[in-house]
């Protein structure tokens, strides 16, 4: 907190280099503007003087220049005192009103600087200030990491829950094997479509509800084959639902060729298949052999898809990219992710994306292998275009050699539900759930200095786009929210509107969320009021009207002067000559 000594020194200071602008000022009106003014000639004064103007009688006598004779109207102009002083009508008219102009600007300026602008110009003072070097100033926190005197969040990771959707057994659909696909909330339901494999027989796609995301039921197959593009098996499916509409699209294998396939639905059971809507390139092309894996976003307006691809000439897959204003019409726009975009995990293939829209960011898991072992890695990017490396997410254990195929569900508190599949023991449907990537912190109480009024909390926070730091003032007594000032985005927060009086002591709080993979970072918040002096002086007092109508006088006495001025010289009768 800045000590009372140190405000008034600033204080005086403001006041010291006014009073010295209003010197400056008063000094240039008592100057002439020559040092060599232009007078009237001694002629005209004394043919004033033989007019009476003046009860003194001059008579000048010439004066000899050399050998020369030079009257006194021949000679250079004059002052003439009298009586000790210069008289006005020896100066010229716009000489004496510029003077009486000076005059007045001075003293308006005089006015202004000494009464006026110390009041107006009156700073802040800091009375709290926190750079994080250590927790003496924070009251409390939650969910934060201290980093370089700076406050962010610590790295958080996706605790594993185990097989929540196992394959079956005997003559089950998914008997052979479960690969999640998609999964969505709503109406208190979780539904998840996934990929059913059944011993020898083709895969097909089927349906399981649940009422927490952990215990699934299962509702047996709603999409099978029946296309001759996909005559050998579907699977990697991707539901998205637009409006009423259930759209999906899902990988069709006639026997050598995997293509994307689309189908919509009324209510996620029954669907209608709408054929394939993203085939194979042409040969040659960087994805002429397999496309499968789909992903879809709808943004509002166009629907977009990153899907597997590989070609005959480099088996390698790698995740591509496509758009569609209808969800059946497809246009390529090439390679999204290539391999080796994360190394070394993703060093030899990048594969099965899924992407969802969080938080106005698109956020991507995909499937990344070195070779040997595939992992979850992540990416994200603010227009699903060009992505920037999230890392690993989900790693394998020792009974793992493969951890693929993930599907993910954001809640609304921000913690990540992620489904995916493992060969752990035979292909099923597990479960990581990653916590709300998010944490609190807040002050020790502050005390507004005595007769101050609370004035500004400023924030310092640099955070990545998408995450955020959200300010909350509150009284340090109740913690109830002052002034409405919660959840305000970070910067500089207007305090003047809390009563100080009701509220002498506050806490200031920060909730930090972070991105997909980028924590912000708090670091340092202070709390200011106005720059006042330990005691009251009269300049605190409310001058700003009287000095208005201070200011209005002064004008008027100098048009009313100026006026009389002018008709005074108009009445005046020529000097004889």
């Amino acid at each position: 907190m800045e000590s009372p000594w140190n405000r008034i020194s600033v204080r005086a200071r403001v006041i010291a280099t006014m009073r010295a602008t209003v010197a400056i000022c008063v000094a240039k009106t008592s100057r002439s503007p020559s040092a060599t003014p232009t007078m009237r000639p001694a002629s005209t004064i004394v043919g004033k003087l033989r007019q009476g103007r003046n009860t003194a009688r001059v008579s000048p006598p010439p004066f000899k220049v050399g050998a020369a004779q030079v009257s006194p109207e021949a000679s250079a102009p004059t002052s003439v005192p009298i009586g000790g002083r210069l008289r006005k009508d020896f100066l010229p008219p716009s000489h004496s009103a510029r003077v009486k102009g000076r005059v007045g600007l001075g003293i308006v300026l005089a006015v202004v600087c000494v009464v006026v602008l110390p009041t107006l110009a009156r700073g802040e003072a800091v009375d709290f200030r926190d750079d994080f070097a250590d927790a003496s100033k924070v009251g409390a926190s939650s969910g934060i990491l201290y980093v370089l005197g700076a406050v962010t969040l610590p790295p958080v990771f996706p605790a594993r829950h185990g097989v929540v959707l196992p394959r079956g057994t005997g003559g089950d659909v998914d008997a052979s094997g479960v690969v999640p696909g998609s999964v969505l909330f709503e109406g208190g339901l979780y539904k998840i479509w996934y990929g059913a494999c059944c011993g020898g027989g083709a895969s097909s796609i089927a349906y399981a509800t649940s009422t927490d995301g952990i215990a699934w039921t299962k509702q047996g197959a709603v999409v099978t084959p029946s296309l001759p593009a996909e005559a050998a098996g579907i699977s990697y499916v991707e539901v998205v639902k637009v409006g009423a509409t259930y759209w999906m699209w899902y990988a069709g294998l006639d026997g050598t060729y995997y293509r994307i396939l689309a189908a919509t639905s009324a209510d996620g059971i029954a669907w209608t298949k709408r054929g394939v809507v993203l085939d194979v390139g042409a040969p040659g092309s960087s994805d002429d052999r397999y496309l499968w894996r789909p992903s879809a976003v709808y943004d509002g307006s166009n629907f977009r898809l990153w899907y597997t691809g590989n070609s005959f000439s480099n088996q390698a897959n790698r995740i591509f990219y496509a758009t569609s204003p209808d969800g059946l019409n497809w246009t390529k726009r090439g390679i999204a992710i290539p391999s080796g975009w994360q190394p070394p995990n993703d060093s030899a293939q990048t594969a099965m994306p899924e992407v969802r829209l969080v938080g106005g960011l698109y956020v991507m898991l995909y499937t990344g292998s070195d070779g040997a072992v595939e992992r979850i890695l992540g990416a994200e990017s603010d227009d699903g275009i060009t992505w920037r490396r999230g890392g690993l997410l989900l790693d394998t254990t020792p009974r793992e050699s493969r951890v693929s195929d993930a599907a993910m569900l954001v809640r609304p508190d921000g913690s990540w539900l992620v489904y995916y599949a493992s060969d752990s023991s035979a292909w099923q449907g597990f479960l990581a759930i990653r916590p709300a990537w998010s944490g609190w912190i807040r002050s020790i109480s502050i005390t507004k200095p005595d007769r101050a009024t609370w004035a500004r909390f400023n924030v310092t926070a640099p955070a990545p786009t998408g995450s955020s730091v959200r300010v909350t003032v509150r009284d340090a007594g109740s913690l109830a929210v002052v002034g409405g000032l919660e959840n305000v985005t970070g910067g500089a927060v207007n305090l003047s509107g809390v009563d100080s009086a009701q509220h002498p002591t506050l806490v200031v709080e920060a909730w930090l969320r972070a991105t997909a993979f980028a924590p912000p970072s708090l670091d340092s918040w202070e709390v200011s009021s106005p720059d006042l002096p330990a005691t009251p002086t009269p300049l605190e007092l409310p001058v700003l009207p009287f000095a208005i109508v201070i200011i209005a006088v002064v004008v008027g006495a100098i048009l009313i002067a100026a006026y009389l001025r002018r008709r005074r010289s108009a009445q005046m009768p020529p000097p004889s000559t």
